[in-house]
Formats: structure tokens, C-alpha cells, sequence
């Protein structure tokens, strides 16, 4: 089929097919480490697309040295060509700003042309046939996996008409930027959390009681004396299954989204479970990260489950948004840390109506972040359920 199942009103012609190195040049960056300084040309890289890793910085004369051979410049395209992590291979970046800078071999360049609208062909690159194709033509044995800069080139594109192109490119980006802004909107929430957990746990902010008095002075009481700790245990990966009717495993942080387990295992082999209520910890790298049992589930290794009260719950969060498991973790390969690191750690403990208020106020943070996140998830099924109708 040559047209998609959706078009805008009057655009009829059929698409075509092209190899990318037929539409365009293509080139990639510098294959040499530059020496980077403090100020400068700035220097993209994989990294700086795909973590928003900072940018670094050149000479403007290695710069000029650099761009002899790859000349970035505004409506370019970037692509990821070198992976730097899961699912970072093939990533594009419309260059949509006009100052100069200069591009390492881990990325490729698509240079811009009149056959083409370069926000309409970044949308085309996201879809998944053309990430199929991609990744068909890739080395993903090699490590890091990668493309080759004469495969990419064989990667086929369909193209409609200009004027469609100019449309949907419209169309895409107005939808790309409602959720860019919205996930703008949960980075703020979750740095207004941040901070109130800060002020809070350190006890800069206080809650007063009903007549406005200050509440009593807080203890510091270990996890060990305070709750109750159940390291997982991996049942036998025979009795693994994806029978909905078995019981869901929790295995580490794939398992959990959002504070809450999302099944993506079952088994049928129960060893350690974790009850409705209970705070589930990763334990496995990454460390740290937090979710409440919202179902019934066995854990395996990586994680523990522990039965406690809600406060804790958002102070362990606490602890992992300011990176204080690196103290505990054991090892640079393969970070972890057992029961009794989790058991020796000191918790502030406030009286319990002080402790009420801090935990119904995290409460409504919590679920204000949940519903923007949901409506971030909703946008991007829409653009994906538009990407699959409107392209081919």
C-alpha cells in the first residue's frame, strides 16, 4: 500500500520509496576525541541527545578543522548512530536552532534538502517500520551496537508529496510539543516535591498542631527497629510463565512504574511475597527506586519488601532522589545492598500527627505528579495511534 489510512482533506498522490542516501548527503561526526575546553564551539555526541547529557565544548579552530568534513547546520537532521544505552540507537534530532557546532562520530548527519520537509522526515524515522529497517541493518552484536554510515544510507523512506510532508510535519510537531510541555510540567512538579522533601526531612519545614503549637521534637530510630524487612528470593526460572492466572513476580525495577508494580512476569513458583501496602525496594541496580504493593506478589532477588507506615515510604523516595544509596551500594560493577545495610539506616520519626500531615501532604504531591504522567501517557498514544494511521 502506497498511502496511509489517514490523510488531511485534498491530498490524494501515492507515496514514494527512497534509499536515504538517494534523497541526501549523509557524513558523521569527527572520529577523533577533541580537546575539550570550558567555554567554546559546543560538541554534541550520542550521550547529548539520548541522556540530555551536558554539552561540552571546542576550540573554534578545531571546530572549523571538524566541520571540513560534517557542517551541522539548521533544519540538519541528527541521528544516533553509535547506541549508548537500551534503545538509543536511531534516535533523530531536528537541528531546529541556527549558532554553530560540531558533532562526534557516535552521531550521524542527514543534511537537509528541497525533496524533503526535515520535520516530517524526523517523524517518519520514529515510526517503526522505518525502525524495523533500521535496525535490520545495524550491527547489534557489535559492541555498542551500531550502524554503519553506508547502511544507513540504504535505510528506505516514503515520501508523500511536499506540500502533505509540510502538513504532517506540522501536524507531528504541534503534537511533540504538547508533550514536551507536559513533561516539562512533571519535571517541575517533581523538583517542587524534591525540595518539600528536602525542607521536611531536614526539618526546615515544620507542621504545627491543631492550636497552632509546635509538634514534639523528632527521633531518630533505625529502619531495623521500626519495620519489618523481607529480602526477595527468585523462584526456580522453570516456574516462570505469562499466565495472568499465576502470580506476579516482581523481579527488580522493569517490574515497577509510577510507585506502583506493573506485570510483566508471572510464576507459578511462590517463594517471598509482598502484601497489599507493603514498600517495595529495589536492591539490585539501580538501587533505591520505591513502589507500593498495589498487588498481591512474589519478589524475587533484586528487590525486598518491607511492612511499614506511609511516612517511610516517602522518606526512603527521599533517600533515593538524593542519591544516598551510592553510600551503601557494594561494588562498581554490580551495585546492591543487603538487609542489614537497609536495616542499619537511621530514619527521622516525628510524632504521629505530625507524621499524618507530612504523609497527606506527599499524598496529594504524589497524586498530582500520577495525573500528569497519566496525561502524558495519553498523549503519547495519541501521537502514536495518529503516527500509525497517517504514515506508511
Amino acid at each position: 500500500m502506497n498511502a496511509p489510512k489517514l490523510r488531511f482533506k485534498d491530498f490524494n498522490d501515492e507515496w514514494e520509496s527512497f534509499t536515504l542516501g538517494n534523497l541526501t548527503a549523509l557524513s558523521d561526526g569527527t572520529h577523533f576525541t577533541p580537546n575539550y575546553k570550558l567555554s567554546g564551539i559546543p560538541f554534541w555526541s550520542v550521550e547529548t541527545i539520548t541522556k540530555n547529557a551536558p554539552v561540552k565544548y571546542i576550540s573554534e579552530e578545531e571546530h572549523e578543522e571538524i566541520n571540513k568534513r560534517c557542517n551541522p547546520q539548521i533544519n540538519d537532521i541528527l541521528i544516533t548512530r553509535i547506541s549508548s544505552g537500551i534503545n538509543s540507537l536511531g534516535l533523530p534530532k531536528l537541528v531546529d536552532w541556527d549558532t554553530p557546532f560540531s558533532i562526534y562520530v557516535s552521531v550521524g548527519l542527514i543534511k537537509s534538502s528541497k525533496l524533503f520537509d526535515s520535520t516530517f522526515l524526523v517523524e517518519y524515522i520514529k515510526t517503526p517500520k522505518y525502525k524495523r529497517d533500521f535496525l535490520s541493518k545495524s550491527l547489534l552484536t557489535a559492541s555498542p551496537k551500531k550502524i554503519n554510515m553506508n547502511n544507513l544510507a540504504t535505510t528506505l523512506v516514503k515520501l508523500p508529496p511536499l506540500p502533505e510532508q509540510k502538513k504532517l510535519g506540522d501536524f507531528f510537531s504541534l503534537l511533540e510539543k504538547k508533550i514536551q510541555l507536559q513533561q516539562e510540567k512533571i519535571d517541575l512538579l517533581k523538583e517542587q516535591k524534591k525540595g518539600f522533601m528536602q525542607k521536611i526531612f531536614s526539618q526546615e519545614l515544620r507542621f504545627k498542631d491543631v492550636n497552632g503549637r509546635e509538634c514534639p521534637k523528632w527521633e531518630n530510630k533505625k529502619i531495623g527497629d521500626i519495620a519489618t524487612i523481607t529480602m526477595g528470593q527468585s523462584p526456580n526460572s522453570t516456574a516462570y510463565s505469562d499466565n495472568s492466572s499465576d502470580t506476579v513476580l516482581v523481579q527488580g525495577n522493569a517490574d515497577l512504574k509510577l510507585g506502583k508494580i506493573v506485570p510483566r512476569i508471572y510464576t507459578s513458583e511462590i517463594t517471598k511475597m509482598s502484601e497489599l501496602g507493603d514498600i517495595l525496594l529495589t536492591v539490585r541496580a539501580p538501587v533505591g527506586v520505591v513502589a507500593k504493593t498495589n498487588i498481591p506478589a512474589c519478589i524475587g532477588r533484586g528487590v525486598c519488601s518491607i511492612q511499614s507506615d506511609d511516612f517511610l515510604y516517602y522518606y526512603l523516595d527521599y533517600f533515593n532522589m538524593t542519591d544516598q544509596w551510592n553510600k551503601l551500594s557494594q561494588g562498581s560493577t554490580f551495585e546492591s545492598v543487603n538487609s542489614n545495610d537497609i536495616k542499619s539506616i537511621y530514619v527521622p520519626q516525628p510524632s504521629i500527627k505530625e507524621k499524618q500531615k507530612i504523609t497527606s501532604f506527599f499524598e496529594l504531591l504524589t497524586k498530582e505528579i500520577d495525573l500528569a504522567e497519566s496525561s502524558l501517557i495519553e498523549l503519547q498514544k495519541q501521537k502514536q495511534a495518529f503516527m500509525q494511521q497517517m504514515f506508511i
